[in-house]
């Protein structure tokens, strides 16, 4: 039997609605507006489904820091480009608070950003040669990522497109 089933269209139906799936999808959202992964929306999950333990796990961060946009600063996704917007969101987020788990994530995605910072210097510093990462741009998008500004803009604009996608 499988234990890990990809998430689509076909597949949703087999995902059992529960606060902790909507608490992480709800993470998985966040953190895609922060790196402005352009990549997960309504017509591509990036999302496996362990059955056994009712848990989504995200996939498939090659297209962060808005990606089409290398050269410019990044941009705010819209709800419509986010998983938000997808039948996976209204098929978890029935029954449940949603408003109460996003006030619990936005909370410790600030908590987090100190942590995440310290951590990505170590990041940079341990990148492969091989992988021919242009680090000087790796090290400005990352001067982005946690930019004040930026990081209460994705806060913001998470909670409004969060509350579009809720009314729809």
């Amino acid at each position: 039997m499988e234990k890990v089933i990809d998430i689509n269209q076909t597949t949703i139906g087999r995902i059992v609605p529960s606060r902790r799936t909507l608490y992480d999808l709800l993470n998985i959202a966040l953190f895609d507006f922060w790196v402005a992964n352009e990549d997960r929306n309504a017509n591509n999950a990036n999302i496996m489904y362990d059955i056994e333990k009712n848990l989504l796990v995200s996939i498939d961060y090659g297209c962060i820091f808005n990606t089409a946009m290398y050269d410019y600063p990044m941009s705010q996704l819209t709800s419509t480009d986010t998983i938000l917007a997808s039948s996976l969101f209204s098929h978890i987020k029935k029954n449940y608070d949603v408003d109460v788990i996003a006030d619990e994530i936005t909370g410790q995605f600030r908590d987090n950003l100190a942590r995440c910072k310290e951590t990505s210097k170590t990041i940079v510093k341990e990148i492969p040669v091989q992988w021919n990462v242009p680090v000087d741009f790796v090290v400005s998008k990352l001067s982005q990522l946690f930019d004040r500004g930026w990081c209460e803009s994705v806060v913001t604009n998470f909670n409004d497109c969060l509350i579009e996608s809720i009314n729809q």
